[in-house]
């Protein structure tokens, strides 16, 4: 290795050097070797399948990059370049010599290329103070978690560049990761818009609902008992439903297996006298969108039909549904499991994971209540005559048919008997993100009823009516299953916790005070190039900031509203940190954290209110408690 280049990885990428160090088996590669080019620059060559291939150009590497980079235009709409394959670097050098100022990453799947890059050329040559990540494929397992470890940090517009030699040495690999790193890419950007839309109904519809928490049963806490190894069916609303309505009814005459119906179902149900043994729901939408698949229960009052309600659902659906309430707690919910307590919250496994689907929430719900077999119907998550719901299912703000607009962007998918059926891109994500949760559950069986539905792996496919003459034979239902008490909360801690809040609350306004003084105080020293005044005011920010991160209310309340700009604030921290000159600095401490402090300001505004009401009741409520002890 070029000595330049051991100094420069030892002082400046010491983590690297310790890989190397770690790995040095993987250098030596028969099948990898150097030759040089007509022009006498370094290159590499492959043997495989006895075939000679060669990474760059056998005459003029540098005159193939700079061809090379001739296809990418538009770099000035993207935020980062993300180089798969370095080879010798070539073609990394070109592009940032003509984008000097471009943040990129490397990535290099094969770790004997990158030795003999570290050989012959230098490290230096590159402009590495704009390089945010540098990965090396040690095994193969490690594209996935390296990809996610990228993605995590970064959502700004990505150019990813694959060196084409490596995509026609080793197509099927290149394939793969460009692939997945498409999907990973659509996948984080679905993420931060979901954060986007709703980071602050999360919060603020935990606060409400508290107090509904309070006074209903924790359903995977109190009712074990009841679902441990009965049959269950989760029947959502895809198109495949109607082919089964006799089949339910007959099920629920008989009480053969608990009905849990998740999103649209509920209306199918009903219309088909039906009532299910309970509805299952999360969407935190806080409008008429979530009351309005409850529409029908709601309008005839139907009191019969419990309702399993995520912690962060929408506080409107919670607050008007007719039938009787349990909760489970979600795990974008803070505000529960400050005032509980982690195990009270967490309590049987009462915490599940957010999803992009309630069908998936409410799957993980049944297996903690120890459900089995768990039997999903028309769980299609693919289109059949073009239809996205089963018959009598209707919204006034959507219709019940693929338009032709989107007949273009159909994809195709197995189905359960083999052949294809037609589903959405936004299906596909939902059907992996089911599959990886049923791997997850190896000690469950999951039954797939869903004629013509798309195939989930993971589920054995079996017609109803089959399964009702083979093994759904016996009454297994408690039609008042859902009766009983409340879950009994440690009330002293959570009057404890809500007589912390009240002083975290008043500290963190303060820190935020103090921290917007600061700012207004940079930007007046701006004016008059005061660096030494200028550098004063750092510490008193830094010293703020650092107790507001630490501040209960900052985190419990605050943080989570605002989740996205903190991940986008985490990112240019470093850069801040980084600048020497003053009144730069200053200029960007208030351009990023101003406009952060900015966000946390608005998302206090926004719960204030439903915060204070629910502090003053838990404290009245303690009050109460005690001077009833008193007497």
């Amino acid at each position: 290795m070029l000595i330049d280049n051991v100094a420069l990885i030892k002082s400046k990428l010491p983590k690297l050097w310790q890989a190397l160090e770690d790995n040095k088996d993987q250098f030596n590669v028969p099948d990898i070797s150097i030759e040089l080019a007509k022009n006498g620059l370094p290159n590499i060559k492959v043997q495989k399948d006895n075939r000679s291939y060669y990474i760059h150009s056998k005459y003029d590497p540098m005159n193939e990059a700079d061809a090379f980079i001739q296809q990418f235009d538009d770099i000035e709409s993207y935020e980062h370049v993300f180089f798969y394959g370095i080879g010798m670097g070539y073609h990394v050098e070109a592009f940032l010599k003509r984008y000097p100022k471009t943040y990129f990453t490397l990535y290099e799947p094969n770790p004997a290329m990158f030795y003999h890059y570290l050989e012959h050329r230098l490290m230096n040559d590159l402009p590495l103070k704009f390089m945010k990540n540098l990965y090396l494929e040690w095994t193969p397992n490690l594209a996935f978690s390296n990809m996610a470890h990228f993605l995590e940090n970064f959502n700004e517009r990505i150019l990813f560049v694959p060196l084409g030699s490596y995509e026609r040495i080793y197509p099927e690999k290149a394939k793969q990761f460009s692939d997945d790193f498409k999907r990973a890419m659509s996948g984080q950007r679905s993420s931060l818009g979901v954060g986007m839309r709703f980071e602050k109904h999360w919060t603020y519809n935990s606060i409400v609902n508290f107090e509904k928490v309070l006074e209903t049963g924790h359903v995977i806490r109190e009712k074990k008992e009841v679902f441990k190894n009965k049959p269950v069916l989760l029947v959502a609303a895809g198109p495949s439903l109607e082919d089964e309505i006799e089949n339910l009814k007959m099920i629920k005459q008989n009480g053969l297996a608990y009905i849990i119906s998740v999103g649209s179902a509920i209306k199918a149900l009903l219309k088909n006298g039906i009532y299910p043994d309970a509805v299952s729901a999360y969407d935190p939408e806080t409008g008429l969108e979530g009351l309005d698949v409850f529409q029908e229960v709601i309008e005839e009052n139907i009191s019969s039909i419990p309702l399993i309600f995520g912690s962060t659902l929408g506080f409107n659906t919670v607050n008007r549904y007719t039938g009787p309430l349990l909760h489970v707690f979600i795990n974008q919910d803070t505000v529960s499991p400050f005032y509980l307590g982690m195990e009270q919250a967490g309590h049987s496994g009462g915490i599940v994971s957010d999803a992009p689907s309630i069908a998936i929430v409410t799957l993980e719900v049944l297996a903690k209540l120890g459900c089995n077999p768990i039997i999903l119907v028309g769980q299609n998550l693919s289109f059949r005559n073009d239809q996205y719901y089963a018959s009598g299912i209707q919204y006034l703000t959507r219709a019940n048919a693929i338009s032709e607009s989107e007949k273009p962007d159909l994809v195709f998918v197995e189905s359960v008997d083999g052949g294809t059926v037609s589903t959405s891109k936004n299906y596909v994500p939902i059907k992996e993100n089911m599959e990886l949760y049923i791997s997850q559950m190896p000690h469950i069986e999951i039954i797939n009823t869903t004629q013509g539905g798309a195939l989930i792996k993971g589920t054995k496919f079996a017609l109803l009516e089959q399964l009702i003459s083979n093994r759904l034979k016996d009454k297994v239902v408690d039609e008042h299953w859902y009766e009983g008490s409340n879950t009994d909360y440690d009330k002293a801690y959570i009057t404890s916790q809500a007589q912390l809040m009240d002083r975290e609350y008043r500290n963190a306004t303060k820190y935020m005070d103090t921290m917007v003084n600061v700012f207004r105080t940079m930007d007046k020293l701006a004016t008059s190039n005061d660096a030494n005044q200028m550098n004063k005011q750092f510490p008193i920010f830094d010293k703020n900031f650092k107790k507001l991160q630490s501040n209960h209310y900052f985190n419990v309340f605050i943080k989570p509203s605002v989740r996205v700009q903190m991940q986008m604030l985490q990112r240019v921290i470093p850069e801040v940190r980084e600048q020497s000159d003053p009144l730069e600095k200053s200029r960007k401490v208030i351009q990023t954290f101003g406009k952060f402090i900015f966000e946390c300001q608005r998302a206090i505004q926004l719960m204030d209110t439903e915060f204070k009401k629910l502090q003053s009741s838990l404290l009245a409520q303690s009050k109460v408690a005690q001077e009833l002890k008193a007497k």
